[in-house]
């Protein structure tokens, strides 16, 4: 005879029940939140049950945005393999990296009239201190110069070999599982498994989890909520 607590194989529970009420509210939330990711193990994997989900399934709807969430990966797993590929190509083609800037090194009497008058006016300056001066600004200008031309090849370089096109067309398979994973988190989720879902996504998204503003946690926080106060 299967324990009333605990769901049956295959069964999803409710989130609502792994809440006890000796804690107030606030807690719950903030305890169940942290503790989805740790009881992942013992959800049964989405991805295992689509093929036998029953059409009423409290999370029917996620389930189905799970699958299209797995392909739009994989196109754009797909896409980023591409770009890195092209990428190492161009890569092999780009001109050598420049250095930094290097000062021009102060003559004795120019460094001799600098410390004996750090304030005076340029326009006084003898000549020859005018003279490092503008050779030290026209050295960087130089440099800042053939940075750009170098910046202009590799750019030219990227196009011709199909790079920038490669990370447009990435950005695009980025952006639709972003779309889906919006959708996701827009989906109240009634069960652990489309919790997990919902975490997934994150992770597909590469979703910081400790951040504040993280919306897969956000709408697991929202689920919870919703569930205990139903619960209630």
């Amino acid at each position: 005879m299967p324990n009333p607590h605990v769901p049956a194989a295959g069964e999803a529970m409710p989130a609502a029940k792994l809440i006890t009420g000796r804690f107030s509210r606030r807690a719950m939330l903030v305890g169940a939140v942290a503790a989805v990711p740790a009881i992942a193990g013992a959800v049964s994997a989405p991805a295992e049950m689509h093929g036998r989900l029953p059409a009423e399934h409290p999370d029917a709807k996620l389930f189905r945005l799970d699958l299209e969430m797995a392909e739009a990966q994989a196109r754009k797993e797909e896409a980023l393999k591409v770009e890195s590929e092209t990428y190492s190509k161009c890569r092999e083609l780009h001109p050598p990296e420049m250095g930094e800037w290097q000062d021009l090194e102060m003559p004795a009497d120019v460094l001799t009239y600098v410390t004996a008058q750090p304030f005076a006016n340029p326009k006084n300056d003898p000549e020859e201190v005018r003279a490092y001066w503008q050779a030290r600004k026209e050295s960087r200008k130089a440099h800042q110069a053939l940075q750009e031309a170098r910046l202009e090849q590799v750019e030219a370089i990227n196009r011709q070999g199909g790079l920038t096109a490669a990370e447009l067309a990435y950005e695009a398979r980025f952006e639709e599982a972003w779309e889906i994973g919006k959708r996701i988190f827009d989906t109240p989720a009634n069960t652990l498994d489309g919790m997990m879902i919902k975490l997934r996504t994150a992770d597909r998204l590469e979703l910081p989890i400790g951040a504040e503003d993280n919306e897969a946690l956000a709408s697991i926080a929202a689920d919870i909520k919703r569930l205990v106060g139903g619960a209630s």
